[in-house]
């Protein structure tokens, strides 16, 4: 959430920024008592946390005498969706020219940029691509003044006007670091008839990890996300996974019925439970159109064992007014499913039939609703090559052997520029990275882990070495020397890799240090780390990623389930059950939809080469476009499910590799019944264009010949018919 623009102002104020004078009102009275002190004309503006007010209403330029009346016009009224309860009275600056100046984070490149447009104001994004000028700076060297003349240049900017642009852009950037924010802009920055700069509005959106305005008295283990969607709605959802809560809502909604909550309640994390749980049921117990509450568990990082009694615990203590309907799945679900019948909630053994009950509960016929068809491909995709014959003779379910082929270059390859973890070298000093299956082989000769000793460590180090991944080592300050269930110990990263040879790591460390995790890996010589991590703060992430790319290390995640090669190596905490080898590689930015599609894909005895988690962050080490690449060129790869969600743009980078791809490839995509909700607004338009949608990931995915499935067991019934 961004801050309100008063308060972003004063920070930039702050940072010698000139805006415009003015104070904030609560009543018609005071806004037109600052009026009289302002004199002149006035801009009167409501202050609510998103960007474009100007279309919606929520500005307005007028006569000093006017401003009490426009600021009752506007205080408790809404503009998209938020009560205005305060608005701005300021001067109306005389300008001459509107220009825009921000610096954001770009995420799917890793990479801080200055944007700079020479048509600022509301229609920002319309002009984006005429008149904006976008250049990357550099984690390493920070913002130049070339950055600003370069940026300059493409954008059409009076070279006159370039140098105080040169020291405003500084001050964004500098302000951008301290406030740890994901975006800083400036729009309109006002151009007077003297020549002066004024900033007309600004806009800062801090790190979502950092809530410097969070309630102290909710320790941070029992928060969670639980958004009300639509409160009269009739369905509670009780569920874990952002992705899986999402696609659940999709869903729910395709059959007819309405959902009132997103819910995410990080069942990974055993403390705190107990009130997240509550608060979850009470929250839904207040709604007045209530008619069934569905719970959706999946377990992967989260352990069925130790979940269901605290769910028995808290339904009994809650005592919820309607019929409850739930999905158990993973390890220890039987016994949890039969503990849950016994206390009267009817439990389902798929998500389809999760669906069914909820539909009965609420009234409606109990028949498993179908899931809308997939969208097919624009252009066909060509068939799989015939298989020769012996060895390679074999059912390609069963062993994805084939010819070997080579993915076109994409524009980006072309230019020799193949992003983080290419293997051109530009005389930067960046280290190659070795191509994903030498790293994935690598690691089937041993692990290090860093986190060990720590209880969340030791609990996935003892599931990984069960599943038969090889743990040389562990690494935990102060404990070198130790043997922890017969695995050394070291102080640091190097000495284990000194010791054991190993060139994988996979870190669990707290958000707080897991960014000196990274680092520190990189600078041993690690190959490849997996960071299951979540919270970790965007800017620590950005250079710590920065500098595992410098050494030529691979990173997947933060907020990863890990990934799996099956049979054969598991780093992190995916579900181990059901995954059996085979041709398709799995890439997903959810862990839970990730486990329904691998669960699907072997209920149809299709496996899976490698199940990847890119992770939920916005920033990750390795996107879907950083790893299609080396999979696509693999002679283990037969086919390819992308399993993605709306937001960012991760989905329409991964087409433009997908595009003429000889293996057949589906995507999911989570949140296609999602409302309308904040974007990132103008520096998000310039960054990402109109990309994000879900319509958006969906066409660009279609042209490149990608079949668009609607749930997990659509997947399954397109690839299997397409390895058939």
């Amino acid at each position: 959430m961004q801050l309100l623009e008063h308060v972003a102002k004063a920070i930039v104020a702050g940072a010698g920024i000139p805006i415009p004078s003015g104070e904030v009102a609560t009543t018609p009275d005071e806004a037109q008592s600052i009026a009289d002190e302002v004199g002149g004309r006035v801009a009167v503006k409501a202050q609510v946390p998103i960007g474009g007010r100007g279309r919606d209403g929520g500005i307005a330029i007028v006569d000093r005498a006017e401003a009490g009346r426009a600021a009752e016009r506007l205080l408790g009224s809404t503009v998209r969706g938020f009560r205005v309860d305060a608005v701005l009275v300021e001067e109306a600056i005389e300008a001459v020219q509107e220009l825009y100046l921000g610096v954001a984070i770009r995420p799917a490149r890793r990479e801080i940029v200055l944007l700079l447009s020479s048509a600022g104001g509301v229609d920002v994004e319309e002009q984006a691509g005429e008149h904006a000028g976008l250049v990357s700076i550099p984690i390493s060297t920070g913002l130049r003044p070339w950055h600003v003349w370069r940026a300059a240049s493409q954008a059409g900017v009076e070279q006159a006007q370039v140098p105080a642009l040169i020291d405003y852009a500084r001050r964004v950037y500098d302000l951008f670091w301290q406030e740890r924010a994901e975006l800083i802009e400036i729009n309109p920055l006002f151009v007077t008839p003297t020549g002066g700069l004024v900033a007309g509005d600004a806009r800062i959106v801090p790190d979502a990890e950092i809530d410097d305005h969070a309630d102290e008295a909710i320790p941070s283990e029992q928060r969670f996300d639980f958004m009300v969607l639509n409160p009269e709605g009739r369905i509670g959802l009780v569920t874990t996974g952002a992705g899986g809560s999402m696609h659940l809502i999709d869903r729910l909604t395709e059959a007819g019925l309405t959902p009132i909550d997103f819910c995410d309640l990080r069942t990974g994390r055993p403390r705190g439970l107990v009130e997240r749980l509550s608060t979850a049921f009470r929250r839904l117990d207040e709604m007045p159109n209530l008619s069934c509450i569905a719970i959706n568990f999946f377990a992967g990082v989260t352990i069925l064992d130790e979940v269901a009694p605290v769910l028995l615990d808290v339904i009994r203590l809650v005592s919820p007014r309607v019929p409850i309907v739930a999905r158990l799945e993973g390890r220890g679900a039987e016994a949890a499913r039969a503990s849950l019948t016994e206390i009267g909630v009817r439990c389902a053994t798929s998500l389809d039939e999760l669906v069914a009950l909820v539909r009965e509960a609420d009234g409606g016929a109990a028949e498993v609703p179908q899931p809308s068809p997939p969208h097919e491909p624009l252009t066909p995709q060509p068939p799989l090559p015939a298989a020769g014959e012996g060895e390679q003779g074999r059912h390609l379910i069963d062993a994805p052997e084939r010819e070997t082929w080579r993915a076109p270059l994409s524009r980006a390859q072309g230019r020799g520029d193949m992003g983080p973890h290419g293997r051109h070298d530009d005389g930067s000093g960046v280290r190659a990275a070795p191509r994903l299956w030498t790293l994935l082989d690598q690691a089937q000769n041993g692990v290090i882990v860093q986190g060990m000793t720590g209880q969340i460590g030791r609990r996935h180090t003892t599931r990984m070495r069960a599943y038969g991944t090889p743990i040389v080592a562990g690494v935990t300050p102060g404990r070198g020397g130790t043997v922890v269930d017969k695995i050394p110990v070291f102080n640091t990263v190097a000495e284990a890799v000194a010791a054991t040879g190993a060139r994988a790591s996979i870190a669990f460390l707290p958000g707080e240090v897991a960014p000196d995790g990274i680092v520190e890996a990189a600078e041993a010589g690690v190959g490849l780390l997996v960071c299951p991590t979540e919270g970790m703060r965007l800017h620590e992430t950005l250079r710590a990623l920065d500098a595992a790319q410098q050494h030529g290390m691979r990173v997947v995640g933060p907020n990863t389930g890990g990934l799996q090669v099956p049979g054969k190596l598991s780093l992190g905490f995916l579900p181990s059950d059901f995954a059996r080898p085979g041709p398709c590689a799995v890439l997903s930015r959810s862990g839970t939809l990730s486990y329904e599609t691998v669960l699907a894909l072997a209920n149809v005895g299709i496996g899976v080469s490698v199940w990847i988690g890119v992770g939920g962050d916005r920033v990750k080490g390795s996107t879907f476009a950083d790893l299609l690449p080396d999979l696509l060129e693999d002679e283990r790869t037969g086919a390819v499910v992308i399993l993605g969600e709306i937001g960012g743009t991760d989905e329409e980078d991964a087409a433009a590799f997908l595009a003429g791809s000889r293996v057949p490839a589906v995507a999911l995509l989570a949140g296609r019944t999602a409302p309308v909700g904040v974007s990132m607004g103008h520096a998000g338009a310039i960054v990402n264009g109109s990309r994000g949608s879900y319509d958006s990931k969906r066409d660009a995915l279609l042209a490149a010949g990608v079949a668009v499935a609607t749930s997990p067991s659509a997947i399954a019934s397109i690839l299997r018919n397409r390895l058939s």
